[in-house]
């Protein structure tokens, strides 16, 4: 039996509450060109334009009655390079013969293993995610999600402590999911 990777919560607005059109265009401008709305698939070349942010716009947060729209969905967490992945997989136990030279979607095992790894050193639940805007390989350490209800975004110490283990002093930021990088993206994506 299939499960959903992904699942909508189910305490989204069901009405839109930012109803001046004003705001709602100066909204719509804050966003870049990436993430702004268009009915069909971004091409590959606009997405790669993905600038990290320090703060979620409002346009996309789900919870802010800008829209009934699936907005596209963004990752909030620290980039992860093969530079950083290399000495985790080697601390955990991970065979060096299998630590692999770049990561793609063929890495799944190391990137599960060192997601699971993560969670039990920080205490927090995090994933391996792979995200437009975080080269060289697009890959980064999502704590949550901008469908996350904000009352459990990860507190400043898991931040301090996943800092720690992969030894940057960078913040987190906001990334563009790879696969729900549009609006409207499809349920069973």
């Amino acid at each position: 039996m299939a499960t959903l990777l992904f699942s909508l919560p189910r305490n989204l607005p069901t009405s839109i509450t930012i109803r001046d059109p004003a705001e709602r265009n100066k909204l719509l401008t804050e966003l870049q060109p990436c993430m702004r709305y268009s009915a069909g698939n971004k091409p590959e070349a606009l997405l790669d334009t993905m600038v990290p942010m320090r703060t979620l716009p409002k346009a996309v947060d789900p919870y802010s009655g800008f829209t009934r729209h699936r907005v596209p969905v963004l990752r909030f967490g620290l980039p992860l390079t093969i530079e950083q992945l290399k000495p985790l997989l080697l601390s955990i136990g991970y065979p060096q013969g299998d630590i692999p030279r770049i990561i793609d979607e063929h890495d799944i095992e190391a990137i599960i293993t060192v997601g699971e790894w993560l969670s039990e050193k920080i205490g927090w639940n995090v994933l391996l995610r792979n995200v437009w805007g975080s080269p060289p390989n697009d890959l980064m350490v999502e704590m949550y999600s901008n469908y996350t209800h904000k009352a459990n975004y990860a507190p400043p110490n898991v931040v301090d402590a996943l800092k720690g283990i992969l030894e940057t002093e960078e913040e987190p930021k906001w990334y563009l999911d790879t696969w729900r990088a549009d609006w409207d993206w499809h349920l069973k994506k």
